[in-house]
């Protein structure tokens, strides 16, 4: 998330970013006239699902607690509700969540695949998938995969036996690019980002509070983490590796 660009903005209810256009600027000749060229904008948009963390105790459990316990138990609910958002940049499926790179449409122009399903992802492939991004987003650009698909990589021999990596780099980075460990991605996929073209929109920031008045009758303390957000990825910043047919 650290990585991402965040904007909290509340006060609109469909927030649009502008992320390409089809025209350049173009040299002008000193004191001649400009032409005004109108560009044809595509944008991400940003509405706002609610991601919620709520946990019930008792007012015997709070009162045997110590003072420190109802801001630990505040602090645990906010990260759950972080992590579970961080999951959706992954496997969000863009309906009452954000939409996660799992959930893109991906084709010969931002994919690349083995040979087959039985053929491992290759050093070649991930610099072939590096290629597809633009200059503009492969300078920043990191690499995203879980732990199976990291180790294949730093394991990667050649024919005579000799490891690709050097042992320093081999799970840190590739070709320069930093290697992200991310639990929710599935075995031999590699996602090429850059992360700084992940928008989230919080149009309501994480809040978190206790409230006694909502379990008066039950004698309950109600403990919520609540925020209202959206994510989506700029699909030319983004590259999918993965297994052919």
């Amino acid at each position: 998330l650290y990585r991402a660009t965040i904007i909290n903005e509340g006060n609109v209810g469909t927030l649009k970013i502008p992320v390409g256009s089809n025209t350049a600027a173009s040299w002008h000749t000193e004191n001649g006239a400009g032409n005004e060229a109108a560009p044809t904008l595509s944008s991400i948009d940003l509405g706002g699902y609610e991601l919620m963390r709520l946990m019930q105790v008792s007012a015997a459990t709070m009162s045997r607690s110590t003072g420190e316990f109802e801001g630990m138990m505040l602090d645990l609910l906010s990260s759950e509700n972080i992590e579970t958002l961080e999951k959706s940049f992954i496997t969000g499926v863009g309906n009452t969540m954000p939409l996660g790179l799992d959930a893109m449409t991906w084709n010969a122009g931002n994919q690349i695949l083995t040979a087959n399903a039985a053929t491992k992802i290759s050093p070649d492939e991930i610099a072939a998938g590096i290629g597809l991004l633009p200059q503009k987003y492969a300078r920043g650009a990191i690499l995203l995969m879980n732990a199976k698909s990291l180790y294949n990589i730093a394991a990667y021999s050649d024919a005579n036996g000799d490891y690709i990596f050097a042992a320093t780099e081999a799970t840190s980075k590739f070709m320069g690019k930093e290697i992200c460990v991310n639990e929710h991605i599935l075995d031999d996929v590699i996602y090429i980002v850059d992360p700084k073209q992940l928008y989230v929109r919080f149009s309501m920031p994480l809040t978190v509070q206790a409230d006694q008045s909502a379990g008066f009758t039950t004698a309950s303390i109600y403990l919520r983490a609540l925020c209202v957000v959206d994510a989506k990825w700029n699909p030319a910043a983004c590259v999918r590796i993965g297994l052919g047919a």
